[in-house]
C-alpha cells in the first residue's frame, strides 16, 4: 500500500476501534485482499487445503481483530496486520491441536522453518505448529525482534524488505534476526 493508503487505513482502524461500523466494513475492503494472500500462502506451506480454506482462515482471524472485544486498537496499519499474523497462527495452532487430538497424537512433524520460507510460499513444509508454538514465547523473551519477524514472515508471510518496512530496520538486519531465529529454535526444538 503507498504510504497515505497506509496514514488512511489507520485512521480507519482508529475509527473502527472506537465503534464506527462504516469504517470497520471499510477496513474490511480495505484489508481482505492482503489477509486472503497471507492466508493462502499458509495454508498451501502447510498442506491444509483439506481442513482449512483462505476464505474461512479470513473470516475468523478478521472476527477475532475487528469483533466484538474489548479494547482492540491499532496503533496503526504495521500493527494491525503484525496481529493478523499473530492472529492466523493461533488459528493454525488451535487447527493443529484439533488434528492432534483426532489423530491421538499421531503423525506431527518436525519443524523446518529454511530459507524456502523466503524463496516460496508453495513449499510443502510440515510444520509441528505446537511445538513452535510452544516455544515461540521464549524466542520472544530471549530476543522480541527475532519472535517478530519469525511472526511476519512464517505466519503473515511477508518479504524480507517487507518485514524490514515495517519494523523499521535494514532487509540484511532482517535475515540476521532469521537466522538467529532459527538457530535458537532448532536448539530449542531439539531439547
Amino acid at each position: 500500500m503507498p504510504s497515505g493508503a497506509n496514514t488512511s487505513l489507520t485512521l480507519l482502524l482508529e475509527a473502527a476501534s472506537a465503534g464506527d461500523s462504516d469504517a470497520a466494513r471499510q477496513v474490511w475492503e480495505r484489508v481482505e485482499p492482503e489477509l486472503h494472500r497471507m492466508a493462502a500462502g499458509q495454508i498451501a506451506r502447510d498442506g491444509l487445503r483439506a481442513v482449512l480454506r483462505p476464505t474461512s482462515m479470513v473470516a475468523e482471524a478478521y472476527l477475532r481483530l475487528v469483533g466484538p472485544a474489548d479494547g482492540n486498537h491499532w496503533a496503526n496499519h504495521r500493527h494491525f496486520f503484525a496481529a493478523a499474523a499473530e492472529t492466523m497462527r493461533r488459528i493454525r495452532v488451535d487447527r493443529a491441536r484439533v488434528n492432534k487430538a483426532a489423530k491421538r497424537g499421531g503423525g506431527a512433524a518436525t519443524l523446518a522453518l529454511s530459507d524456502q520460507h523466503w524463496a516460496s510460499d508453495d513449499d510443502d513444509d510440515r510444520t509441528d505448529h505446537l511445538a513452535l508454538d510452544e516455544v515461540l514465547p521464549r524466542l520472544r523473551k530471549e530476543s522480541p525482534r527475532a519472535a517478530e519477524v519469525v511472526n511476519l514472515r512464517f505466519y503473515g508471510g511477508h518479504s524480507r524488505e517487507e518485514i524490514a518496512s515495517m519494523l523499521g530496520i535494514s532487509p540484511r538486519t532482517v535475515d540476521n534476526e532469521w537466522r538467529f531465529a532459527r538457530s535458537w529454535l532448532f536448539a530449542a526444538l531439539s531439547g
